[in-house]
């Protein structure tokens, strides 16, 4: 059976970009009733040359330090959890006001692309 629920441990991922598509990943810290508490983990990225390739997690604060990510990614972020008919069943997070949702990772990695 597939989990569709957001539990502490897990990894999410969301999944986003204009002109490129980027993944970013999270790991959740905390769950208390319909808030979690995530923190962005690192992302490693494999290229293939053509302007695309695949992401996947990497729990590592140094990727995060190499990409030079602001500091206040490294901070933990409590989010409310989405679920219903609007998150196909699945829950999800809200990470930016703008829209960028996160949900639970499946394991695979996930296809990239940039922009040069």
């Amino acid at each position: 059976m597939t989990t569709t629920t957001i539990e502490p441990g897990q990894i999410l991922c969301a999944i986003w970009g204009c002109d490129q598509t980027t993944a970013t990943f999270f790991k959740v810290i905390a769950r208390k009733g319909k808030w979690a508490t995530v923190e962005r983990i690192g992302t490693k990225n494999d290229w293939r040359g053509d302007m695309t390739g695949t992401a996947v997690p990497c729990d590592a604060k140094d990727e995060l330090a190499i990409n030079r990510r602001p500091a206040e990614e490294l901070n933990p972020l409590r989010r409310k959890i989405r679920h219903g008919d609007d998150t196909c069943g699945y829950e999800s997070i809200k990470i930016k006001p703008w829209g960028m949702y996160a949900s639970l990772w499946d394991g695979k990695p996930v296809q990239v692309s940039c922009y040069a």
